[in-house]
């Protein structure tokens, strides 16, 4: 289609009402010999007038040519590594109206041929902007969940790594490095390549790493440890990747079980049960078992706000302190 004309399917559609028009027309007037609605020939300038109309239709609706627009005017802004006070709103509405288009996962191939990855990039750098940040990890979770297009783009694009030197960099705000989190489960959940993109940079261990840190605030080292063990959850049924973390998660509970003092978190309870139903004690070796039942007894004498969590605590230490038996 050469630039400017417009899309054979509004012709078709236009065909289409037209035809659909007639023939009502014509069944609600069936007395009438010839249908007084008739298109006829279209003179040069109302065909004129026609396309110029079309034109505009297909320039606000197609998701293809919104797009187009919206990155025209994004990486304008992108060029640059500081913006004006009055720019910041402007580029903050473009890129949330980026991230709804995002949600038709077939737009996924252009956004990234198109500089979509580079403009993420930049909003994940802007150290200065919160809104912005947050608004590159919310389109990384819209396009990337469940779409293993997005997925492949991403994890073969040098913003794969960059994201996990962010997440280990502890200078980050932590409501961003939160934030990004959920972009990891997004990219990296129920798509066996990127699970093993993800091992193959040592992304679990650099996770690890962010949830035992430390210098890391409780919820962000709560929310790696969940998202470890969510991603783990959606391989449960993949016999080559099933095991692959679970030594990980467990080593990672171990330490914030035992950090932890008086609140529980919504986080700590995920990876507690999916400890219980998803590891047997003969997948993790002897001494993070060890060090397992140590955190258990310590923890079996904080309080929870579920009593089914002090349960599951019983539950954990008679499973691991028990010779492996399990089948599975």
């Amino acid at each position: 289609m050469a630039d400017g004309a417009v899309p054979q399917q509004y012709w078709n559609a236009l065909l289409g009402m037209t035809t659909r028009a007639t023939a009502d027309y014509n069944d609600s007037n069936p007395s009438q010999s010839q249908p007084s609605v008739d298109p006829g020939p279209l003179s040069d300038e109302s065909r004129q007038w026609l396309e110029s109309a079309l034109r505009d239709v297909a320039n606000s609706t197609d998701p293809g040519k919104i797009l187009d627009g919206l990155m025209g005017s994004l990486l304008r802004y992108a060029a640059t590594s500081e913006l004006e006070e009055s720019d910041i709103e402007k580029v903050t509405d473009l890129g949330l109206r980026l991230e709804d288009l995002l949600q038709c996962a077939d737009l996924a191939g252009k956004f990234q041929r198109s500089g979509g990855f580079e403009i993420i990039m930049r909003f994940l750098n802007y150290m200065n902007y919160a809104k912005l940040r947050s608004t590159g990890c919310q389109m990384l979770i819209t396009m990337c969940e469940n779409n293993p297009q997005a997925q492949n783009l991403v994890i073969a694009h040098p913003l794969f790594k960059h994201i996990f030197d962010l997440l280990c960099d502890t200078k980050q705000d932590s409501n961003f490095r939160y934030k990004l989190l959920g972009s990891v489960s997004a990219i990296v959940r129920s798509h066996a390549p990127a699970f093993d993109a993800f091992t193959g940079i040592n992304g679990h261990s650099k996770m690890r790493e962010v949830a035992i840190s430390p210098d890391n605030e409780e919820r962000v080292a709560h929310k790696a440890a969940r998202v470890l063990a969510s991603i783990a959850y959606t391989y449960r049924d993949d016999p080559a990747r099933k095991n692959a973390l679970k030594e990980t998660i467990v080593q990672v509970y171990t330490v914030l079980a035992t950090r932890r003092e008086e609140e529980d978190t919504s986080e700590l309870c995920f990876v507690r049960e999916f400890i219980l139903s998803d590891i047997l004690s003969r997948e993790v070796s002897g001494n993070t078992k060890q060090d397992l039942l140590k955190a258990l007894k310590e923890e079996e004498k904080k309080q929870f706000d579920e009593p089914r969590q002090q349960q599951i605590i019983g539950l954990l230490m008679k499973k691991f302190s028990k010779p492996h038996m399990e089948l599975k």
